[in-house]
């Protein structure tokens, strides 16, 4: 199994806004054929940020990730990191953190 990398990075505009059960999504990026985007959706007052791709069927990807949140003002919120596994068509996303 070959080991690739790559960095998605998006600064979302007024989340505050947010209201229950809206979802904000950074635009589309393709990393090694595959697209992938960050979404992030507010539950009452929890948010969620998700990592979605595009798998083609029956493929599965092992990931490794490193999630960092900050306000507006660059103050850390979050940091997390963690590893899963997507396959399609079953599981295309992932939550990776709540906050």
């Amino acid at each position: 199994m070959s080991e690739k990398e790559f960095t998605l990075k998006y600064q979302f505009k007024e989340v505050g806004k947010l209201e229950h059960f809206q979802s904000l999504s950074s635009p589309k990026e393709e990393h090694y054929g595959v697209n992938w985007k960050i979404r992030i959706h507010k539950w009452n007052e929890i948010f969620n940020m998700f990592l979605h791709t595009n798998l083609p069927e029956n493929r599965e990807i092992y990931i490794d990730y490193n999630t960092k949140i900050f306000s507006k003002s660059e103050e850390k919120i979050s940091i997390e990191s963690g590893s899963t596994v997507l396959k399609s068509p079953r599981k295309p996303f992932v939550v990776v953190t709540t906050v």
